[in-house]
């Protein structure tokens, strides 16, 4: 799945994409659709650093939305939900990601770096 910036998403957003930063011209493959107990839905996207990060899905249009093979859903407490990659919806990934865990980083380097085709530096973290 690959979206887009809308043009007035700095407005929607309230200013904090900063000019979009963030994206490789606007636009970004999705590793995930996250939706929150209380209804609020993010998209789990790739900066231009190869960085994961989660942006509301009110902020991007769908260039393409096609579901990647290997997406499952997955459940959480609250009654939240994702529907992402098997190795992202393992129940404790992203914390093990965020604080470093070497193998949650290979995982998600080796997903993106296909997924990416290259456009995309993972230049942080280890290898």
């Amino acid at each position: 799945m690959i979206v887009t910036l809308k043009p007035n998403a700095d407005e929607i957003d309230c200013g904090r994409l900063k000019s979009r930063p963030n994206f490789i011209d606007g636009v970004s493959d999705v590793l995930g659709i996250m939706m929150d107990g209380k209804g609020r839905v993010e998209f789990r996207v790739i900066e231009r650093t190869g960085r994961p990060s989660l942006w509301p899905v009110t902020l991007f249009d769908i260039v393409d939305n096609s579901v990647p093979d290997g997406w499952e859903m997955a459940s959480g407490p609250d009654n939240s939900f994702s529907i992402t990659y098997r190795a992202f919806a393992r129940v404790g990934y992203w914390e093990e990601f965020f604080d470093g865990a070497a193998e949650a980083e290979r995982e998600y380097i080796s997903i993106v770096r296909e997924l990416g085709r290259g456009k995309y530096p993972l230049s942080w973290g280890s290898r």
